[in-house]
């Protein structure tokens, strides 16, 4: 490795130029990994936490008709389209489902987009 300011050749691991005294830039360390807010097989069964959790499940999956999926889910969740009672359906069945193990993609996905069709397009009560 040579240095940038003046080129002279460095040794393997230097800090700085012994020539110029250039200091050379360390590398940073590495990033450390987000702690997801999302547990792996975990949704609240409060509705206000329960939204949250599908938005971080959905954005988990790293895939964009996931996360878009999950922001119509909360925007009807939020618009007071759904009662509690759907709203509390909607949870139970999420919880079956994650007894059985299903995944964000496709079977949450699929549920998620289900609803929001159904209430928005079809204009189900």
């Amino acid at each position: 490795m040579n240095c940038p300011k003046c080129t002279v050749e460095l040794n393997d691991g230097a800090k700085f130029c012994g020539s110029c005294g250039f200091t050379l830039a360390t590398a940073p360390p590495p990033p450390v990994a987000a702690t997801p807010r999302y547990q792996v097989g975990k949704l609240s069964t409060d509705p206000v936490q329960y939204i949250t959790d599908v938005q971080a499940m959905m954005a988990s999956t790293n895939n964009a008709v996931a996360r878009v999926t999950a922001a119509r889910l909360k925007e009807l969740w939020a618009s007071n389209s759904l009662t509690s009672s759907q709203q509390a359906r909607i949870v139970a069945i999420s919880q079956i489902m994650l007894a059985k193990k299903f995944k964000p993609r496709p079977h949450f996905e699929m549920l998620f987009g289900s609803i929001v069709n159904g209430k928005n397009l079809a204009k189900l009560k």
